[in-house]
């Protein structure tokens, strides 16, 4: 998923219901991060999108979590529909029942990390004065009733400085331009469609000299129905000559050997970029010292090492 996106995030928390810290998987759309942000901590907000069940909304009320407020019933998850995932829904065969059952829909939390001057709760310097400097703070509301549901500070009472944890961790894959890092789908999707494009050419083309059709007399004495079955000869009201001359079949040609030879450089292009080429070891001779040998697999498995970097510094903050 990291290769193919660019971007993955973890939340790493207490959760209040288990009790227990936890680290999980937070999706890349449930995220809401400000154009100009590069990272969480020069963000001045961003939002995650909580879904929340029934069941856990009224534990997190009762546990003095959030707000005992009248929420009503929720709409469940409405953001639009993505074509890359109701593909990949249906390729694991799993289906979306938040939009078919209201009864089971999920609450939809914004959890707000954004910097607030709170009336009671100011910044204040030496003499005790307002300074109007703007505090980190976590606002929770529900989305569909505009419920505020907690707020509480961000903030380690015992720093002087007041900075604003981070819970967020970003495993990237190649740095990109903003807060989002690149993948291969950014940087290799036109080979990838070139690609499926030319196979399916390839494949239609090699449909159509094997399934051959053509054009058919209608002065033949032939059933409109009349159809060729395997292994049989069926009788017709034609003699071999006219029978030749009723049909015409056009002249499909076989897929050029350009296409194979255009396909292959685009798959070794992609295969290249992707770092997914067979053993480099396979180029070299065979009667090889073992110490080239073993060179040429260290050379091979270093192409990963700048994304194996980022991601152990990510599991390192995590």
């Amino acid at each position: 998923i990291l290769a193919r996106s660019g971007s993955q995030f973890k939340k790493v928390y207490r959760d209040p219901i288990k009790n227990k810290n936890l680290s999980r998987w937070v999706r890349g759309q449930y995220l809401v991060v400000p154009y100009g942000a590069t990272t969480f901590d020069n963000a001045h907000r961003f939002t995650h999108l909580i879904p929340t069940n029934q069941n856990d909304m009224k534990k997190m009320q009762r546990s003095g979590f959030y707000r005992d407020v009248a929420l009503g019933m929720p709409t469940g998850d409405q953001k639009p529909s993505n074509k890359m995932e109701e593909r990949q829904d249906e390729a694991q065969g799993q289906t979306n029942t938040s939009q078919m059952m209201l009864n089971e829909a999920d609450y939809m939390v914004m959890e707000c990390c954004c910097e607030l001057d709170l009336e009671r709760f100011e910044d204040a310097d030496e003499l005790g004065e307002p300074t109007g400097i703007a505090l980190p703070y976590i606002v929770s509301v529900d989305r569909d009733s505009k419920q505020v549901l907690s707020i509480r500070r961000n903030w380690d009472k015992e720093e002087q400085t007041r900075t604003k944890e981070v819970w967020f961790v970003h495993y990237p894959y190649l740095p990109g331009d903003g807060f989002y890092s690149d993948g291969l789908i950014h940087k290799i999707g036109g080979l990838g469609q070139a690609a499926s494009g030319l196979t399916k050419i390839i494949m239609i083309g090699a449909a159509f000299a094997s399934f051959q059709g053509g054009y058919k007399s209608k002065d033949a004495n032939i059933g409109s129905d009349e159809q060729l079955e395997w292994g049989r000869y069926k009788d017709v009201d034609l003699t071999a000559s006219e029978l030749e001359k009723a049909f015409w079949t056009p002249k499909f040609q076989q897929p050029n050997e350009a296409m194979f030879k255009i396909l292959g450089l685009l798959e070794d292009g992609g295969r290249r970029f992707a770092s997914t080429s067979e053993s480099m070891v396979g180029d070299a001779s065979n009667t090889g010292p073992v110490g080239t040998t073993v060179a040429l697999i260290e050379q091979g498995s270093k192409v990963f090492s700048g994304i194996h970097k980022r991601c152990h510094n990510a599991q390192g903050q995590e």
